[in-house]
């Protein structure tokens, strides 16, 4: 393989992983899952798939070696199992399962993050900080989840309010917000 072709495609495959990871970061947001559990099936999976596939990566790396073959393929096999574990629990959630859930409002977080300024061809600057807002939701197994709201929602509420959330069982018996009411 050519040096040239066997960069961009690297690239893309990098790209690719860096979208795996955004998509189950986003589904997971909707999902109410301990995300270590997931990530510890999923990121076993693709440990053992690395033992066993390691040696599909060497055309495309370049190298023979054990180490980096494994890594390589260890971590875009993770992104795409927990990707599509996540899309396939949403996707083909059990729709008679429908109901709305009282959880209550246990704390509400406020998270300054920081916008960046260019002030030169390749370099950044921190500059204003602007506020992201979170309900921390109680549900009734216990279980809490950060949700992100609008900054009007987080001036209405208090603690102790309750929110009603449209739920549904997913594919993998895992529950998955639909809706905010």
């Amino acid at each position: 393989m050519r040096k040239k072709s066997r960069s961009i495609i690297i690239i893309v495959i990098v790209i690719i992983t860096i979208i795996f990871y955004v998509m189950a970061y986003v589904l997971w947001a909707n999902t109410l899952a301990d995300i270590r559990i997931i990530c510890a099936l999923c990121g076993g999976m693709g440990l053992i798939s690395g033992t066993i596939l390691w040696k599909a990566w060497k055309k495309l790396t370049g190298v023979d070696k054990f180490l980096p073959n494994y890594i390589c393929h260890s971590v875009f096999t993770f992104g795409f199992i927990i990707c599509m574990f996540l899309i396939l629990n949403k996707s083909f959630a059990d729709r008679t399962t429908n109901h709305v859930e009282k959880v209550v409002v246990d704390s509400k977080i406020v998270k300054k993050l920081h916008k960046s300024k260019r002030v030169g061809r390749r370099s950044y600057v921190s500059d204003d900080t602007y506020n992201v807002y979170y309900w921390g939701l109680r549900f009734s197994n216990g279980v809490v989840k950060e949700i992100q709201i609008s900054g009007s929602q987080y001036e209405k509420s208090h603690l102790g309010d309750t929110v009603l959330l449209e739920m549904e069982n997913g594919l993998f018996d895992i529950p998955v917000i639909v809706e905010r009411i």
